[in-house]
């Protein structure tokens, strides 16, 4: 899956322009993500992209905890990994993609 994914991230570099202003809804693409890692550099990307989808994952989950559904053990256990193995997957496919 992760060669698939870096695959499509160097085709995608390939077809989009670095230079031209980003549009809100490129932010949601991977086209967005690789002109922000062009301006900002891979690591700051990586750093904010682990943010973003702990957070997200954090609060989907800790959701959960509230109503009962899970522990509040299980929702730090899978935010953790959640979030290390997205910011590593991610990290490999910019990374290629901006060779």
């Amino acid at each position: 899956m992760i060669r698939i994914r870096e695959q499509e991230s160097i085709r995608l570099q390939r077809e989009v322009e670095l230079s031209a202003p980003m549009e809100w809804r490129e932010f949601l693409t991977t086209k967005g993500w690789l002109k922000l890692a062009s301006r900002w550099g891979v690591w700051k990307i990586v750093c904010f992209y682990s943010l973003l989808t702990t957070a997200i994952t954090a609060g989907i989950l800790f959701a959960l905890s509230i109503y009962g559904i899970m522990s509040v053990q299980y929702v730090a256990a899978y935010t953790t990994t959640s979030g290390i193995i997205s910011a590593y997957m991610f990290y490999r496919q910019i990374r290629k993609a901006t060779e």
